[in-house]
């Protein structure tokens, strides 16, 4: 697996791979960890390198105990090269998991240089060259099942055959809107495209339980229910079905997300606990069109000061050509955001919605998107894109701007506002705020009429006695 070797970047330094005593090393011949090779001389019948039997322990065949180095290193196998990352086969697919025995990945698992990595992975898996390297090569592919408790799931990789995983997640469009059309959808999460971006983080299945269409979201072997069972009420049978097939108390991440507060069941405590998840801000449109009176006096003030600075800033609808300017404008403005905020979640929440952000774009007019830009001397300064939620309310689900240009932001979400594709609608939904005091204080500043709580629902602990809500 050599002909990676070149465009693969490592994770951990060579000169602390020199001072460990833990790789190539094996307790036993047939050792899972064994890298497997497609190079037939040097392997076993099952594709693992053969070792060497030393003094109680079982050595790779091509590592150097004197100076820990490889003998083959330039040709080394895919496997080490990936390590302390590995690829193994999993229920949905490859999956990549990260092995937390190794002592690098201890010390920096909390660094925001292993997200980044992790991003870096998953645009490295998505070349075209590398998806056919993985087909020709998928007798190589680990099944790590028996030591999973070892490591830690990161994402699973795109099929490497039929569709493309964005296609083949748009071929499900239809089918669940319409069983959504049957649903109460009072949040944002309940539209096609909440979904649709996060396909790199998560296997989405779709399947139908008691005429319920249940959206299952895979990390790994594990899952959540990412919508509440839609086509109808929320049945006490139905969930207990659903939580059967995530694994019940054994899938530590068994939940379902997303409730709205109609109606909410009283599900036995010693069975389920409800939990307030999250608040959406919910808006009268009109009132962000006109922002008349004194409550939207810096609003007014904001939008004027822009507008004095930018006479002839042009606001136009998003085209796809767009794309590329528009992504370039937030990794601008995620670095601004970095530079100013260290909190670590807070971080991994901007490299996240980089790729939420690009896939939404791509796939805009499929999944029905309407998107806005503002230009500043010809330049993309500021893009904002939303969905009719349901027939009273439209959601604004991505707003991102120059932060160079004071008043922008408050400028480009009045426009948008009083945009003809979203001015029918009577009510505005601007999502949650993240947990964040700071978005929480600027939503609030926009007077809404009510928060609108978002609830989930998972299985207590077996020791735990709490109550429903």
């Amino acid at each position: 697996m050599a002909e990676l070797s070149p465009s693969l970047q490592q994770f951990v330094p060579s000169s602390v791979c020199l001072k460990c005593e833990g790789c190539c090393r094996f307790q036993a011949a047939d050792s899972l960890w064994r890298p497997k090779w497609d190079k037939k001389e040097f392997i076993d019948d099952h594709n693992y390198v053969s070792t060497i039997a030393d003094c109680g322990k079982h050595l790779c065949r091509f590592f150097n105990k004197q100076d820990s180095t490889c003998r083959t290193y330039r040709e080394r196998p895919f496997d080490c090269e990936l390590y302390p990352f590995l690829l193994s086969q999993g229920h949905t697919g490859i999956d990549v998991h990260v092995h937390l025995a190794c002592p690098y990945i201890q010390d920096h698992e909390a660094d925001a240089a292993l997200h980044q990595y992790v991003q870096y992975l998953r645009l490295f898996f998505a070349r075209p060259d590398i998806r056919d390297f993985l087909k020709r090569h998928r007798s190589l592919v680990q099944d790590y099942g028996p030591v999973v408790a070892e490591t830690r799931f990161l994402f699973t990789l795109p099929e490497l055959d039929g569709p493309v995983q964005a296609q083949a997640l748009l071929s499900q469009k239809n089918i669940f809107d319409a069983f959504l059309a049957r649903s109460e959808r009072p949040l944002s999460s309940y539209h096609f495209s909440a979904i649709f971006g996060w396909q790199d983080f998560f296997k989405f299945t779709f399947e139908v339980v008691e005429d319920r269409l249940c959206v299952f979201a895979w990390q790994g072997t594990d899952g959540f229910l990412y919508l509440p069972p839609l086509g109808g009420g929320l049945q006490s049978s139905t969930v207990k079905k659903c939580f059967e097939r995530m694994g019940g108390a054994r899938n530590k991440i068994a939940r379902i997300e997303n409730i709205p507060t109609i109606p909410l069941p009283p599900f036995p405590a010693q069975e389920y606990n409800t939990y307030l998840k999250a608040q959406e801000y919910l808006y009268r449109r009109k009132d962000l069109e006109l922002l008349a009176g004194q409550a939207y006096k810096s609003q007014r003030h904001d939008i004027h000061v822009f507008k004095r600075r930018c006479p002839n800033a042009r606001v136009r609808a998003f085209v796809p050509s767009d794309r590329e300017d528009c992504l370039g404008l937030y990794r601008q403005w995620a670095a601004n955001r970095r530079a100013r905020h260290t909190d670590p979640v807070y971080v991994s929440m901007l490299q996240d919605n980089a790729t939420v952000h690009a896939l939404l774009m791509a796939h805009a007019a499929e999944l029905g998107l309407v998107g806005k830009v503002v230009e500043i001397d010809g330049k993309i300064a500021a893009y904002t894109f939303g969905y009719a939620l349901n027939a009273e309310t439209f959601c604004v689900a991505l707003e991102v701007t120059d932060l160079r240009w004071t008043g922008l932001s408050a400028f480009i979400f009045n426009r948008f506002c009083a945009d003809p594709a979203v001015s029918p609608y009577t009510f505005l939904n601007t999502m949650d705020d993240f947990a964040m005091p700071l978005v929480a204080k600027t939503k609030n500043s926009y007077h809404p009429i009510q928060h609108v709580p978002v609830y989930a629902l998972r299985m207590p602990a077996p020791s735990s006695q709490g109550t429903a809500t």
